[in-house]
């Protein structure tokens, strides 16, 4: 019997991972970090109205649809399960 191995490697994981979350998100400036400045708050829980909730969970839930279909569900997993194997 012979195993083929059906598992990427780990350089070709990172280009399929960049390339799937740079269709998802915008990069971040690469900002030199500057004592002083910047926003002070540090707030643990903010403030937000239900419809500002929901506008929030229906944008993860299309995060984690997407991620699903790409195949990042269960990266070993089988595909009908969100896997990539």
């Amino acid at each position: 019997m012979t195993i083929v191995d059906t598992n990427p490697s780990i350089e070709d994981f990172k280009v399929a991972a960049t390339a799937f979350l740079e269709t998802q998100f915008e990069r971040r400036s690469d900002e030199a970090f500057e004592w002083g400045k910047g926003d002070d708050r540090v707030g643990v829980l903010e403030e937000k109205s239900a419809e500002e909730e929901a506008i929030e969970l229906a944008a993860a839930k299309a995060f984690k649809a997407s991620e699903f279909d790409a195949g990042f569900g269960w990266i070993t997993g089988p595909a009908e399960y969100g896997g990539s194997a």
